[in-house]
């Protein structure tokens, strides 16, 4: 057996595997709950063409007992500029201050937020919804989609990777 034509079947095949994850990974939504009658849907694409931000995370990384600072830069939609885009102030204004917003991932972790963290707090536009780190489209292990909250003092809890869903749901009245 030639084993160059098996090399050239797996890099093909690789090849093929990768343009197919990037094609993918372009056309991956974001669904919206709870706003209007119908779910929203939102593309990579889609998110691109709104009002973008860009921050920084800046993180002290010690490897082999010596310290250097790491910096990350994200690019996103703050969260709640797309969900204003989505149409959630124009519900009933007292319905609002109930609303709670969840981030569900393709794995179902769920992450919570408020409207008043978002709407009535400056913390609310460091809460991005991201596709970019550092320049270039999230990695599969993150996105296409996540959520990151720049003002958390840990950010594991609420960084949602493989973000799907925001789901809109209004508390007891």
């Amino acid at each position: 057996m030639n084993p160059f034509k098996n090399f050239s079947a797996i890099l093909a095949f690789a090849l093929c595997a990768l343009s197919t994850s990037a094609l993918a990974q372009e056309k991956a939504g974001l669904r919206i709950e709870g706003i209007t009658p119908q779910p929203m849907l939102l593309t990579v694409a889609d998110l691109r063409k709104l009002k973008r931000q860009t921050m920084e995370d800046k993180r002290t990384v010690t490897r082999n007992g010596e310290s250097r600072e790491s910096v990350v830069r994200y690019g996103g939609v703050a969260l709640p500029d797309l969900l204003e885009y989505a149409g959630l102030l124009k519900l009933d204004p007292h319905m609002q201050r109930r609303e709670a917003i969840f981030a569900i991932a393709g794995d179902g972790y769920q992450a919570a937020f408020s409207w008043g963290e978002l709407f009535n707090n400056d913390a609310g536009m460091r809460m991005l919804v991201v596709d970019e780190k550092d320049g270039q489209p999230l990695d599969a292990a993150d996105g296409p989609i996540a959520t990151f909250v720049f003002t958390d003092k840990r950010a594991g809890p609420r960084h949602v990777k493989r973000l799907l869903t925001l789901k809109v749901v209004v508390g007891a009245p």
